[in-house]
């Protein structure tokens, strides 16, 4: 796997006019519906959107969530949700998620967080691999819930941050 030097990576948190830039990451099936419910997240200060800049180019994303009515998810000040990692499939395999992931629990611990939540699929073995070692090891539950149609099934994990979790 090839590694890129930190230099040619920032992240970023998006305003509301940026979140457009999200289409160069991911194909939204519904790109007007994707914008509108997200705008209002960020209005509400419900959610919060990070992008991944690689030499000045947008290529990945990753999500956090203050607030849910399962507090297993979020819990506003003490809890957060992340959600929606997304790499560009042209830039994968190259650390970048997992540079994203760690920057962001430190953001997030930095602002008193001091539990994070994290859903993966079965499957998705890459991403698996990616949160064990950044401490997502404690299993809260089983998730089955639909978006658009689709039925999704996914564990939820959390870390908890102290000393010994914190990432460098």
């Amino acid at each position: 796997m090839p590694q890129v030097s930190t230099k040619e990576i920032s992240i970023k948190e998006l305003e509301k006019d940026e979140l457009p830039l999200l289409l160069l990451v991911h194909n939204y099936e519904d790109t007007t519906e994707m914008l509108f419910h997200n705008s209002s997240l960020i209005d509400t200060g419900a959610a919060s959107f990070y992008a991944l800049f690689f030499r000045e180019n947008i290529v990945g994303e990753l999500r956090v969530k203050y607030a849910d009515k399962d507090p297993a998810f979020a819990l506003r000040g003490k809890r957060v949700y992340l959600y929606a990692l997304r790499i560009h499939k042209n830039y994968r395999r190259m650390g970048l998620a997992t540079h994203l992931v760690k920057s962001v629990i430190d953001l997030l611990s930095g602002q008193g967080y001091t539990e994070i939540t994290i859903g993966v699929e079965d499957d998705n073995t890459v991403a698996h691999h990616i949160y064990e070692s950044l401490g997502f090891n404690t299993f809260i539950k089983r998730v089955i819930e639909e978006y658009q149609g689709d039925k999704y099934e996914y564990n939820l994990y959390l870390r908890k941050n102290t000393e010994d979790t914190k990432c460098h």
